[in-house]
């Protein structure tokens, strides 16, 4: 979680071999996308792949979106969320992670673990218009 990847919110170039990318990139531990959105509203959203997907539509309604892999985030999710200023929090998943325990005790485990939340570098993210 230290390496930034700029990344596009819907890339229309992979074509049909990259069609699992074509969202935010595929799946990284976090991904922060700045709209052209000025509403002052914050989502954090956990997912699992299904939810990249979901991640442009949400671009609609907030100025910023954080997105978690549950599966490689590894921050404190309370104080990353009180940090942030974060106003919503979303956790979506496909119905087989959602039913698992695994799953469930990956995100109590990310309300947990001590501060190892990244810096978010404002300067690297990109805006979508």
């Amino acid at each position: 979680m230290k390496k930034i990847i700029p990344t596009e919110t819907v890339n229309r170039r992979l074509g049909q071999g990259g069609s699992y990318l074509v969202f935010i990139g595929g799946d990284f531990p976090l991904t922060h996308i700045i709209t052209a959105n000025k509403n002052g509203r914050k989502i954090f959203m956990i997912k699992d792949s299904y939810g990249n997907a979901l991640a442009p539509f949400l671009t609609m309604h907030y100025e910023e979106i954080f997105v978690a892999d549950y599966r490689s985030f590894n921050s404190n999710l309370i104080r990353f969320i009180i940090r942030e200023n974060i106003d919503d929090l979303l956790f979506l998943h496909n119905i087989a992670v959602a039913n698992n325990k695994y799953s469930a005790s990956r995100e109590s485990y990310l309300m947990r673990i001590r501060d190892l939340a990244p810096r978010i570098m404002r300067d690297t993210t990109s805006v979508v218009e």
